[in-house]
């Protein structure tokens, strides 16, 4: 199976779908995604994705920390995982049509060749195509931290164009190297740390220190402040883990959190 990564965005507008023949309402950037999709997809062949909006029942607490505790197993365990960043509608058009083409038609191979003078985003156009990527509002999202570290197979999908994890590292090395600028853009601090953790560094599943993941992430949002410290839970040591628990109040959880981290050390 498929996992997406992507943001829920508002609540409205949204958009109905079918589901077992049933009308099922979900947000607007779900349904955009799942337009795109349908556009490549063979109708052969079965398609089978791993969907939180559509695999969880969100009303029901108990099956939400279920499913939050095998987090690392279900994007672990999926074949791929697709990172939806919307659809290429803003500068992707102001650009030209063929710049996203050219960017995605680079490769690792051209980065390591050449000269460190000489790196494979030439023009001013592939720069600026690239900057708008990394500016996404999908890289404010606590939970596509593990969702991203855990994958063994991640492609970024931008309306039906698709290109790999490892090409956009590539690009973020790129720019985090020969424009000083560049480390001033909002998530840049996340996306640096993701593209080293994510090429194997370090074994981050059930490696982390609870305090270094919270560390790590502080800045990134969630519309739930519980899951500030449940979207990280994959990523923690066992010894650190706490159990996801929706009932308690925010209040609760950051006392066991403490505790749980002085314990720790």
């Amino acid at each position: 199976y498929t996992a997406l990564s992507y943001t829920w965005g508002p609540p409205l507008p949204s958009a109905a779908i079918l589901v077992d023949g049933h009308k099922f309402q979900v947000r607007l950037n779900l349904y955009t995604f799942l337009l795109a999709s349908a556009q490549t997809m063979d109708e052969t062949k079965l398609r089978l994705y791993w969907i939180d909006q559509l695999c969880i029942d969100q009303n029901d607490n108990n099956e939400r920390a279920t499913q939050v505790s095998i987090m690392d197993r279900i994007y672990s365990g999926a074949s791929r995982t697709i990172i939806w960043l919307g659809t290429d509608d803003g500068i992707g058009r102001i650009l030209g049509e063929n710049v996203s083409d050219r960017v995605l038609e680079l490769t690792f191979a051209h980065w390591t060749e050449e000269p460190a003078d000489r790196l494979w985003l030439r023009s001013g156009k592939e720069v600026a195509w690239w900057r708008w990527l990394c500016t996404n509002s999908y890289w404010s999202r606590v939970w596509i931290v593990q969702e991203v570290l855990l994958s063994r197979n991640a492609s970024i999908q931008l309306g039906v164009r698709l290109f790999s994890w490892a090409t956009f590292r590539c690009a973020f090395y790129d720019l985090a190297l020969t424009d000083a600028s560049f480390h001033a853009q909002p998530h840049f601090d996340l996306l640096s740390w993701l593209c080293m953790e994510s090429g194997g560094t370090i074994q981050w599943r059930g490696g982390a220190r609870l305090e270094s993941a919270i560390a790590m992430t502080k800045m990134q949002q969630c519309q739930d402040v519980r899951d500030t410290i449940y979207a990280l839970l994959s990523l923690v040591r066992n010894g650190q883990r706490i159990r996801a628990d929706y009932s308690i109040s925010v209040k609760t959880l950051y006392k066991k959190v403490v505790q749980r981290v002085c314990s720790g050390n």
